[in-house]
């Protein structure tokens, strides 16, 4: 979750993770697929109430 100014709000959440195939992250062809959903809007910002699993 990352608040902004005036009550506003974006929540970043990964969908799916797939295990890399690639080791070298510093390597130029590192690259690994990730899913994700953004969601933005006003007011109090949704929180939850256990750990990321």
């Amino acid at each position: 979750m990352i608040k902004g100014p005036s009550a506003t709000w974006i929540r970043l959440t990964i969908t799916n993770f797939p295990e890399p195939t690639h080791t070298g992250a510093t390597s130029p062809d590192f690259d690994i697929p990730i899913n994700f959903q953004i969601t933005s809007s006003q007011g109090a910002a949704p929180h939850a109430t256990q750990k990321c699993q």
